[in-house]
Parts: structure tokens; sequence; C-alpha cells
């Protein structure tokens, strides 16, 4: 598959198109879309519309981020499993004990 690049506006409009939970700070989801989904959808070959994760568990991760569970590095490493399957954040965490990680 050849790797086109859309603007960040576009993958927003692609991840805003599903319902959204209670975010604090659109910022912050901001800049894991521009960040680190970019770098996955890249590092993987993907377009913007093959985003599989949930809106509801990219929150749920900023929200470990945001009351101190995990660490900024910890939840890259989670991300990466909730890019590639989807995986509620607080599973990950407590299956592989990243909380005790920060």
């Amino acid at each position: 598959m050849m790797h086109r690049l859309l603007p960040v506006q576009s993958i927003w409009q692609i991840f805003l198109k599903r319902p959204q939970p209670f975010v604090r700070s659109r910022k912050k989801v901001s800049n894991w879309l521009m960040g680190e989904t970019l770098r996955l959808l890249k590092e993987h070959e993907k377009e913007p519309e093959d985003i599989a994760f949930s809106a509801e568990n990219l929150a749920k991760l900023i929200e470990l981020v945001d009351g101190g569970v995990i660490n900024g590095n910890v939840a890259k490493e989670v991300f990466e499993q909730i890019f590639a399957r989807n995986i509620d954040p607080e599973k990950i965490c407590g299956r592989k004990r990243l909380k005790d990680r920060k």
C-alpha cells in the first residue's frame, strides 16, 4: 500500500466522526493524534482511514497520564497496543503492571 500523508486536519475529521467521550483537553487529544498516531500510521504504512482505536480508549489513556497513574513513556508503550488492537488502556496497564513503572 502506498502511504499518502494527509493533513492533520483530515485525521481530526476522520477521528471526530466517532462518538467522543469527555476529554478535558482537546489539545492533548490533538497532541496524541499529531504525534504518536501519525508516527504509527507511517511506521505501519497505514492511512488515517485505517485508524481502528476508539476515542474512548485514547481518552482513558490521557486520563491515566493526567492522574499520574502512568508517565508519558509508559503511555507511549500502551498507545502502541491501543493503536494496534484497540485494547482498553486500563487493562493493558493492569496486565503488564505498567502502573508500577511510573
